[in-house]
């Protein structure tokens, strides 16, 4: 992000900081987005959202990769 977005959303440039080494799944993007864009909506999830301090790594949704279902951080 650039300096005038950091500066005006230390909050943001904070969470993003701070949740740089966990595991973020395709969905966070959605929420995240929204979040950095200041979108609100009926079901927001700041949960959801890597740009928050509330973020919480969904471990529960199964990982497929290729055309495996996986466990979770394998």
């Amino acid at each position: 992000m650039n300096a005038a977005y950091r500066s005006a959303h230390a909050d943001k440039a904070r969470a993003i900081a701070q949740n740089a080494g966990k595991e973020i799944r395709s969905h966070n993007l959605f929420y995240s987005m929204g979040d950095l864009m200041s979108i609100r909506w009926p079901g927001e999830s700041p949960a959801e959202s890597f740009a928050s301090a509330d973020f919480v790594p969904d471990s529960n949704t199964p990982v497929i990769a290729g055309d495996k279902l996986v466990a979770f951080g394998n």
